[in-house]
């Protein structure tokens, strides 16, 4: 598959919200979490992170989202947590655009989702968190063999509960 040419098709380029993050290409990732809405606006070129043949350049994402939050805290933390258990998933949310208090535009990422969910062949469990979330969970069609799960907001979840989810 053509990543860079079929997030095109969904991803307006220059972006400067936030689609989606992940470490490398997307079909590496054996889980997606969504939520509603990321809260600490980037505003740099959501595509300076991704290359064609590695995919999204997870450190120099953090690098960047360090500049702004120096201190991982809430959900982001819980991220660095299910990464330093060696899980590669995908973190997305319905709205792409960033606002700590909700989604200001509302940018759907409804077509994203699905374009990643059927094209990632490793692709396991799809976590939706907070109510936002679960509660747009029905606009997904899940293949065959795909779960889902739903919680709290990652930023009130305990991170063993997050790694069960995910299979630890």
């Amino acid at each position: 598959m053509d990543w860079t040419a079929n997030l095109r098709k969904v991803i307006e380029q220059p972006c400067f919200n936030r689609p989606f993050v992940c470490d490398g290409m997307p079909h590496a990732s054996s889980a997606i979490i969504v939520g509603e809405n990321p809260s600490t606006d980037m505003t740099t070129d959501w595509w300076k992170y991704w290359d064609e043949s590695a995919g999204f350049d997870y450190d120099l994402f953090m690098a960047d989202y360090k500049k702004k939050k120096p201190r991982l805290m809430g959900t982001r933390l819980r991220f660095d947590h299910i990464r330093n258990a060696g899980k590669r998933v995908i973190e997305t949310n319905f709205y792409r655009d960033q606002g700590p208090s909700g989604s200001i535009a509302k940018i759907s990422s409804v077509p994203l989702i699905q374009l990643l969910i059927d094209n990632m062949p490793k692709l396991q469990m799809v976590v939706f968190h907070g109510e936002d979330a679960k509660a747009l969970a029905h606009l997904i069609k899940f293949p065959e063999g795909v779960r889902s799960s739903a919680t709290r907001h990652f930023s009130r979840e305990r991170t063993d509960h997050i790694l069960d989810l995910l299979g630890r």
